[in-house]
């Protein structure tokens, strides 16, 4: 990542310090499903995840139409 900066003067964030916050990020929507009444849980469960293919979409997106178009 230094080198690249290095090279094109751009900076380059990369995700990959940010995984090992996942697994404690994950915590959170679990704790807040277990909040729910039993009858709410799995509408919750279906939009969480729903929210979830939606931003993995857009991030594909975003990063076809940054450096493939």
């Amino acid at each position: 990542e230094y080198r690249i900066a290095e090279s094109s003067h751009n900076l380059l964030s990369q995700g990959r310090y940010l995984f090992p916050l996942l697994g404690i990020a994950s915590l959170v929507p679990a704790a807040a499903l277990t909040a729910l009444p039993a009858r709410w849980r799995p509408a919750a469960l279906g939009a969480y995840v729903g929210g979830l293919v939606v931003l993995e979409l857009a991030a594909l997106g975003l990063v076809a139409t940054r450096f493939y178009v």
